[in-house]
């Protein structure tokens, strides 16, 4: 938020390359600049994601991961969750909670995927994707 101070008025966007990480500022920072309000997701995109709430997950409450992969091993190999470490953490939140579903938005290639459904116990798995509409928007995001 600092760096966005300093920029003209002129500036609508700005590229922070080969940053791999960005923490939100602060609600309060983000109003006082009018930046929360664009931070919302697509009408298309929303659509897309009720959709998915609604036949695949089937309105139920569930529990949500984003597993982040492909760039992660790349840069972050060391500190990037194992599939079992994962699976276990969503195995216990699913405990605490009750609830019997899960939606894990990842990047993963398919056998992280078999590998997360195989050892996640506590519920049911879906991915984005898995909707039983096979154009549900996830190769155009």
């Amino acid at each position: 938020v600092d760096m966005l101070s300093s920029l003209g008025a002129g500036v609508r966007s700005v590229l922070l390359k080969n940053y791999d990480y960005l923490l939100a500022p602060e609600n309060t920072q983000l109003d006082n600049l009018g930046l929360r309000e664009s931070m919302l997701f697509s009408d298309t995109i929303r659509a897309w994601a009720d959709s998915f709430i609604r036949d695949t997950l089937r309105g139920r409450p569930y529990l949500a991961a984003h597993c982040r992969r492909t760039d992660f091993l790349r840069v972050r190999a060391q500190t990037t969750p194992a599939a079992s470490a994962i699976a276990g953490k969503l195995n216990e939140l699913l405990e605490q909670t009750g609830l019997s579903q899960v939606f894990v938005a990842t990047d993963a290639p398919g056998d992280l995927r078999a590998e997360l459904r195989r050892l996640i116990r506590g519920g049911d798995v879906y991915f984005f994707g898995d909707s039983e509409d096979s154009d549900d928007g996830a190769g155009r995001l």
